[in-house]
C-alpha cells in the first residue's frame, strides 16, 4: 500500500497538470466579445448590416472605443437606400454615425443605440438577431 500512494499521487498530479492548459485556453476563448448580425458573430466588425432581410441598411468604416465593456461605442458611416420612388429604383445615401452597442448578454452585444431616426423612422435602438 505504501508504494501504491505515492503512485497514484504522481499519476493524479500528471493528469492535472496535462487537463490545466486546456481549460485555460478554454476558458480566455470564453470570454471574446461579439456581436450578432443576420444570424452571424464577429467581434468588432469593421462593418454592420442593420436590415438583414434586404441590406439596404449597413454602417462601414466602424471604429470601436471599449470593445468589451459593457457597453461598445462605435463611429463609422450609415448607408441607407432612400426608397424614393421604390426602394427598387432608390439612391444610396450616407452620413457619418455615432452609436453604440448594448445589452451585452453572454458576451454577445444584442442591440445599437443610436441618434434619432438613424436606423430608420423614429427608431434610436435596433435589434441584433
Amino acid at each position: 500500500m505504501k508504494k501504491i500512494l505515492p503512485t497514484l499521487v504522481a499519476m493524479a498530479a500528471t493528469a492535472t497538470l496535462a487537463i490545466a492548459p486546456s481549460f485555460v485556453s478554454s476558458a480566455s476563448a470564453a470570454t471574446t466579445v461579439k456581436l450578432t448580425q443576420c444570424h452571424k458573430t464577429s467581434s468588432s466588425p469593421s462593418k454592420i448590416i442593420i436590415s438583414c432581410a434586404d441590406a439596404h441598411r449597413w454602417i462601414s468604416n466602424i471604429t470601436w472605443t471599449g470593445w468589451g465593456s459593457a457597453s461598445a461605442h462605435g463611429k463609422g458611416t450609415l448607408h441607407w437606400d432612400n426608397c424614393i420612388p421604390a426602394c427598387v429604383d432608390g439612391v444610396y445615401k450616407t452620413k457619418p454615425i455615432m452609436f453604440t452597442a448594448t445589452m451585452k448578454k453572454n458576451n454577445v452585444y444584442t442591440e445599437l443605440m443610436g441618434p434619432a431616426g438613424s436606423f430608420g423612422g423614429k427608431v434610436t435602438v435596433w435589434k441584433l438577431s
